[in-house]
C-alpha cells in the first residue's frame, strides 16, 4: 500500500505537509501564515489524506487559484500543479507516492502554530493578476503542458485583443505582457494563431515589437510559418510610421519573415 508525501515548493525551499488539514491566511492562528494584504485572514484550507490532497478557497475576497483557474470548489491537487493565493503568492505543489509502513499506521494531526513542523511561508514578489497568469502559463509551458496554458491565457488574450481594437487599451506594461505571452504560446504549441495575434495587437496599437519579442516568435515562424494577411498589415503599419532606427529594425525582421513564408 502505498500514500503520498506533499511538498510546498516556496521561496525557502521545498517544506513538507504531513498528513492533516492545514488553513491558509493572514491569521495568526493560522497553520500557513502569509503575511499579504490581499491575503484573507482564513483565506484557503489544504487537506492532506493518504490517498489525495485537496485545496479549497474559504470565500476569499481575492480568490485562490490552480493553474491560473480560480477556484469555486474543492480540487484535487497534482503534482506540478501552480497555485496563486490572493493573485500575490505563487507556491509549486510536489507530490510523491511513497511506500506505506508496515506498521500500522497513526494519522498526524494538523501541526499547531507553537510547532516547529508547521510551514510558514514568507510572500514572494507582489504582483498584478496579470502577471499571476503569465507566471501559470509559464508555469505550465515548462512542464510540458502548452495546451493548459493555452487555455488559462487564451480568454485573457483575447479580452486584451478587443480592447486594442477598440482604442481602449495603452497600458505599456500589460501590451508588452500580452505580446510575450502570445509569443510564448506561438512557440510552445506551435500555433499560427499566436503568432497572427502578435502581428495583429502590434498592428492594432501602431506599435512595433521590441526585438526580445521578435525574437520569441522566430522559432515559431521558422516551424509553422504566418498567414500572410496579418504580416502584410503589420509591415504597413510599419511603413506609416516615422522613420528611426526601432522601425528599420523590426521592418527588416517582418520583410526577413515575408521571405521565409512566401
Amino acid at each position: 500500500m502505498s500514500r503520498i508525501r506533499v511538498h510546498l515548493d516556496t521561496p525557502t525551499g521545498k517544506q513538507l505537509f504531513p498528513l492533516g488539514s492545514y488553513t491558509i491566511g493572514r491569521a495568526d492562528e493560522c497553520d500557513v501564515v502569509l503575511a499579504s494584504g490581499r491575503c484573507s485572514r482564513h483565506h484557503a484550507r489544504l487537506v492532506v489524506s493518504e490517498a489525495q490532497a485537496t485545496l479549497e478557497d474559504l470565500a476569499s475576497a481575492n480568490g485562490t487559484f490552480v493553474n491560473g483557474a480560480r477556484l469555486t470548489s474543492a480540487q484535487v491537487l497534482s503534482n506540478g500543479d501552480f497555485v496563486v493565493v490572493g493573485g500575490e503568492i505563487g507556491i509549486e505543489v510536489s507530490i510523491e507516492i511513497e511506500a506505506a509502513p508496515s506498521e500500522p499506521h497513526i494519522r498526524e494531526r494538523s501541526p499547531s502554530r507553537t510547532e516547529e513542523s508547521g510551514p510558514h511561508l514568507p510572500p514572494t514578489a507582489r504582483v498584478s493578476m496579470d502577471e499571476v497568469l503569465e507566471a501559470a502559463a509559464d508555469h505550465l509551458i515548462s512542464n510540458g503542458q502548452a495546451e493548459l496554458a493555452e487555455r488559462t491565457l487564451g480568454r485573457w488574450l483575447e479580452t486584451a485583443m478587443a480592447a486594442a481594437q477598440g482604442g481602449e487599451w495603452r497600458e505599456d506594461t500589460l501590451i508588452d505582457m500580452s505580446v510575450r505571452c502570445a509569443a510564448k504560446l506561438a512557440r510552445a504549441l506551435p500555433s499560427r494563431r499566436w503568432v497572427d495575434y502578435v502581428l495583429e495587437l502590434s498592428s492594432a496599437l501602431s506599435r512595433p515589437m521590441s526585438e526580445d519579442q521578435a525574437n520569441l516568435l522566430n522559432d515559431a515562424i521558422g516551424s509553422i510559418g504566418v498567414s500572410p494577411e496579418p504580416l502584410g498589415r503589420y509591415i504597413d503599419m510599419l511603413r506609416a510610421l516615422s522613420a528611426h532606427a526601432d522601425i528599420a529594425r523590426a521592418m527588416d525582421e517582418a520583410e526577413a519573415w515575408r521571405e521565409c513564408c512566401g
